[in-house]
């Protein structure tokens, strides 16, 4: 497995400007790049997002609706951006770009962004490589704790209809641990032990000593259940 720490939806270009290309199926951006094209080397390159989002109670986008600054990262360069939002239905970054022709939501590619932060949250693109055991669905996941051992979270959100037309959209998170070069989604106590199943006496009491129920388990009583884990190795 790789970790493509790719980003943005800018391109930081040392030569000059490059012919815009259009993605099959997409509304390219050709009036984007023209008019970036007169003031600056760098390039946008995405779609445009067309709102297609059912009505309901709440959003599809993770934390807040309204746009907010981060930082998008290409080949370890960390370029700050003042609207970007994540959509985890379509797991999906945008952002809000302002052009001569308008405001215009961007999706950026997933092959130039592999990596963003909004506030204190870092996403990275995960995906499965031959011979990897990364076996689960490839996308943006969150790095809540690096080191020997690692915990990441997929974050996404489906819409469920009401009887009425109406619905409501509910977020969910699924929690990994890669240990070595494999990774264990974590949904009870034997998802748990199996991936930390080195030290599996120490884990069972550690989690007796602090009376944690995995299932249910807040991601700070994992990430610390996991440093002790990490400290004690």
């Amino acid at each position: 497995m790789r970790f493509r720490m790719l980003s943005c939806l800018l391109l930081v270009c040392t030569f000059g400007p490059v012919p815009a290309q259009k993605v099959p199926g997409d509304n390219h951006l050709r009036t984007l790049y023209d008019s970036l094209f007169q003031t600056s080397h760098y390039v946008i390159n995405g779609k445009l997002h067309q709102t297609r989002y059912q009505q309901g109670t709440g959003h599809p986008y993770f934390g807040d609706f309204s746009w907010t600054s981060g930082i998008i990262s290409k080949d370890m360069i960390n370029i700050p951006y003042h609207a970007i939002r994540y959509d985890l239905l379509n797991d999906d970054l945008h952002i809000q770009h302002f052009s001569a022709t308008g405001s215009h939501i961007v999706i950026v590619n997933k092959d130039i962004v592999g990596a963003f932060i909004l506030g204190d949250h870092k996403f990275y693109l995960l995906e499965s490589q031959p011979g990897s055991d990364f076996n689960f669905e490839p996308g943006y996941y969150e790095s809540v704790y690096r080191s020997d051992t690692e915990i990441w979270i997929k974050w996404k959100i489906f819409f469920s209809e009401g009887s009425s037309g109406s619905g409501e959209y509910k977020q969910t998170r699924s929690v990994f641990i890669k240990n070595g070069n494999h990774f264990y989604k974590i949904t009870n106590r034997k998802s748990l032990l199996q991936a930390l199943q080195d030290r599996e006496d120490d884990i069972k009491a550690y989690i007796k000593q602090h009376d944690i129920s995995v299932n249910r388990a807040g991601i700070d009583q994992i990430i610390s259940l996991v440093k002790y884990y990490d400290e004690e190795h």
